[in-house]
């Protein structure tokens, strides 16, 4: 079990759909089974991957392609929907899970991924602003200090 929710929210998103690839597939249903394990899977290793990530661009990049392999999920849950391949209790089940759902207070993967992906962007941004500023005060510094000796000599 993982320490956080983003992780705990994926993984069981990745163990319900690999139970529903199981229905689909005694149902003969290949196609869709197989695109549908693909993506739910993909999210919970791509959350997985970003823990380690090089840096915070790859974390960021981990996180995106986690954020649209939710949406896509949720594309191949509603097809299933559509072509009566699944109940309506089973897709809403799953599909709360990849989509923001205000009414029953659910934290999905889809907001808590677009979270964590605009905090770190922030952070990039302000660490970003903030070196500028250290550079533009050093670089006065050195300025002022190398007008002060100057003007040692001035007279």
């Amino acid at each position: 079990m993982k320490e956080d929710k983003l992780s705990d929210l994926s993984m069981q998103l990745s163990v319900d759909v690999l139970n529903l690839v199981k229905e689909l597939r005694n149902k003969k249903e290949n196609i869709i089974s197989n695109q549908i394990g693909r993506s739910a899977t993909s999210v919970c290793a791509n959350i997985a991957e970003s823990k380690y990530a090089h840096g915070r661009a790859d974390f960021i990049a981990k996180l995106q392609i986690a954020l649209k392999e939710v949406n896509e999920t949720g594309y191949w849950l509603e097809l299933l929907f559509r072509t009566n391949c699944i109940d309506e209790n089973t897709y809403k089940l799953l599909n709360n899970a990849c989509t923001s759902n205000p009414q029953n207070n659910t934290f999905p993967i889809l907001l808590i991924t677009t979270l964590v992906i605009k905090v770190k962007i922030h952070a990039i941004i302000q660490t970003g602003i903030i070196a500028r500023y250290n550079s533009f005060i050093v670089s006065f510094k050195a300025i002022f200090l190398f007008v002060s000796f100057f003007n040692l000599f001035k007279y």
